[in-house]
Order: C-alpha cells, then structure tokens, then sequence
C-alpha cells in the first residue's frame, strides 16, 4: 500500500473534503480501499462509510478482515445496512450475517427477495469452515442433452451475472451432477455435439461438510480452477472457486502462526484494544498456571541446588536447547501433517529417524556444552559431565515431545498446530529441569 495515498486520506478526511475523498476512491480496487480502512481509526472510518453509497460498501466490506468488519458492523445503522446487503453476492451475505445478532439477521433478511433469502439459508446451514461454508451457487449447470451451440448462446446471457465461468456443469433433469466441461473445450467443440458427448465423467467433488482446507489443498494439487460441491445423492450444490481456496489457505497458514504464539484467533496492529486483550489474555493466564509445574520441579530440587549451586547457571542453558529442538522437530511433523505426508505406516520409522538424528545432535552439542562449561564457566569436570549429558538427554526427549504431541492432537481431531503452543514449550522447560537437576543429585550429591 502506498503511504502516501494513506496521508493524502487522513489529510482529506481531517478536513472533511468529501469530493476529493470520492474521487480518490473511484479510482481504486475495492480490495484497496479496504486495506485503506484498515489503517484508520474507528472515527475515520465511520466518517468514510458516511459519504460512500451503498455499491461501494458493498464491493468493500467482503475484502475487510474479521475484526474491522465487526467494528463497522456495530456502527453502520441497520436501515444502511439493508440497502447495502441486497447488492452484494449469496456467499457473501451468508459469511456478514453470521458476524450480526440474530434480530439484526432477521432485519436484513426481511429486505431481500424470496429467492435469494433461500440461497442464503441454504449456504448458512453449513458449518463456517466446511465446503458447504465456503461454496458459491453462482455457477452454470447445463442439461446432458444440450447442444453445444445452444449451450454456447446460453452461457453469452448467463456469464455476464457471474464473477469467473472456468467449468460448465453437466447435470441430469433431476440436478445430479454427471460431468464436467472445461470452458476452452465447449468453445472448439462441434455445434452438433451434446454436452454430454464433450464433458468429463471423471469427476472431482467434494462433500458439503468436507473441511474447508482438505478441499483447499485438493484443488491445490490437481490446479483446480472450480471445485463442485455435491450431496449424498450427487446433486450439485454449488462450487469452491480456485480464489476461495487460495483464502482458505493463507488463513490456514495465518492460523498456524498465530497459534505458535498462543493466539486463538487471527490479529493485527490494527486490532481494536479490548478484542486484541481478549485474544491474548486467556493463554497469557494458562501459561501463568503452567510455569508453575517448572518451579515445582526446582523447589523438589532446592537441596540439590543449595549443595551445587554451579547447576543454576546451566539451567536456562539446557532449557532454551530444549525449546529450540522440540519447535524444530514439530515443526517438521505439522508441516508433514498439514500435507498429509505422514500415515500409521510411517510412524515407527519416523520415530527412529527422528531418534537417530536427535542423539547425533545430543551428542554434539552435549560435547560442546562440557568444554564451554569447563572453559567458559569454569566449573569442575564432574560438574561440566552433568550439563553435558544433560543437554544430550534433553534435546532427545525434547525430539519425542515434538514428534508424538502433534501426532496426538491429530488422533484426538484437534488442530496439530495447537501443540505448538506455549504449553509445549513449559514440558518441555520442565524435562530440561528434571534431567540436569536429576542427574546433578545422582552425580554431584552425595
């Protein structure tokens, strides 16, 4: 985004200059001017949607991320709102009523056609992250019997209503989908020829309920332009666009990160105060609770701690290795996970794969830990053979931690990026104090 386009917008909106405001945003893409939004405060941006007309929220609001749109939501008055919502798409509509209160749903419904209040109850009966949440009905769907100049007159009146026609949709009189028609082959194909002479019967679907990111990462590895959606019976339901897809999968990804940090849902700078609180706040308290198991395990070890009070140094030491190796190994798994590399078949060798490369690494930096102990810290041999061994056992079991959780949260049907969150990282802090503390007492305590 250019900066200077966002201090000409405050300039403008500081000054209340409404015609050079309209003028600046004619000229822009709607998914531009919601990134423009973004950066303005709530007073900026109930002043902006003050002076633009109802097509132009309408093309904004589905480019605005969830928070902005819950902020402009609990401002933009309801009567607006109603002007605004018959201008925009089924899909779209169905994603805004869910971010609004049941009597504000109701309201809007109630100045929309029969029609399309159907098309949105029926979108809206799917949960929020499945295909049948993230389909589209606008698509075009052709008899089997139709031939191909006629279908070709038919797409010329249909296309111009829709936002990208890649596929034709072959289906029987009864709606069942029976083949699929690339765009390209309807165009070069002869006259005479049926549609069902031409389509593919091959056919890729999915089921309204399949999760969202399965069918992102579906149309991801065949390069899927359109996916259909179909019932048990085979009859169409509507299509996943190649663009949702995309969506779905950055927000995966954005969702991944965010739960490495503990965050359960997604956040910017921009974020409004109390919902940035709210998000942060919960695992901010639990890490509280947990961090306690790690001190229980120092005061179990106080005696030791007192007679070989050297240990305290190393602490720290051992723990952060620890971390470091255990979010390198479930990283790995996750990442594995999420592409469906990994199966039951596979676990044993992984397990001893990842065994194998953990005591070559144990071993190595164990050897570098004893001489920077000795040399560095200057403590004694023994001592320094406690840190080594120490480092050495804890990135071993730190490697298990990072293998088995997320393989756990997977059989369990929980996101395996949750384990990387910071309850991980206190075990882990917890195994790195038992084995140094541990083998201390063993060792130095006599």
């Amino acid at each position: 985004m250019r900066e200077d386009l966002l201090r000409r917008l405050h300039r403008e909106i500081e000054a209340k200059h409404c015609e050079n405001i309209l003028h600046m945003l004619t000229s822009l893409h709607p998914a531009d001017i919601a990134e423009l939004m973004e950066h303005l405060d709530t007073h900026e941006r109930r002043f902006l949607l003050s002076i633009m007309d109802t097509d132009l929220i309408a093309d904004v609001l589905p480019h605005l991320s969830d928070d902005i749109l819950v902020d402009i939501l609990h401002y933009l008055d309801i009567e607006r709102l109603s002007e605004v919502v018959p201008k925009m798409e089924a899909d779209q509509v169905a994603d805004l009523l869910q971010e609004l209160p049941k009597v504000d749903r109701s309201t809007l419904l109630s100045h929309l056609p029969l029609d399309s209040i159907r098309e949105i109850e029926s979108l809206s009966q799917y949960p929020e992250h499945s295909a049948g949440g993230i389909m589209t009905t606008e698509y075009i769907a052709l008899p089997y019997w139709m031939k191909i100049d006629e279908a070709i007159q038919t797409l010329r009146q249909k296309a111009s209503k829709l936002r990208d026609v890649g596929y034709i949709y072959v289906v029987d009189d009864t709606n069942r989908l029976r083949g699929v028609l690339p765009l390209k082959r309807l165009i070069l194909g002869e006259s005479n020829k049926t549609l069902g002479e031409l389509m593919d019967t091959e056919i890729l679907a999915v089921d309204p309920l399949e999760d969202q990111e399965a069918v992102a990462k579906l149309m991801q590895k065949y390069d899927l332009l359109a996916i259909p959606v179909v019932n048990k019976d085979g009859k169409l339901l509507g299509i996943v666009t190649a663009d949702k897809a995309m969506e779905v999968l950055e927000q995966e990804t954005e969702e991944d990160l965010f739960h490495l940090t503990g965050l359960e849902k997604e956040e910017s700078v921009f974020t409004p105060t109390l919902s940035a609180v709210r998000n942060r706040l919960p695992w901010i308290l639990f890490s509280l609770l947990t961090t306690l198991l790690s001190s229980n395990i120092v005061r179990i070890f106080r005696h030791t701690l007192e007679k070989a009070i050297a240990l305290t140094m190393f602490m720290p030491i051992v723990a952060a290795i620890g971390g470091n190796v255990g979010m390198q190994t479930l990283t790995v798994v996750v990442r594995s996970l999420s592409l469906g590399e990994i199966t039951a078949v596979d676990i044993l060798a992984i397990f001893w794969r990842q065994f194998v490369i953990a005591g070559l690494l144990g071993a190595l930096v164990g050897i570098a830990g004893f001489i920077e102990a000795i040399i560095i810290f200057q403590v004694g041999v023994n001592v320094a053979t406690v840190v080594g061994l120490a480092l050495w056992a804890n990135i071993i079991g730190a490697s298990i931690f990072g293998l088995f959780v997320p393989l756990l949260f997977k059989k369990l049907g929980i996101d395996p990026a949750l384990a990387a969150s910071p309850f991980i990282l206190i075990l882990i802090d917890c195994v790195g104090y038992t084995t140094l503390l541990g083998l201390g007492t063993l060792m130095l305590i006599k």
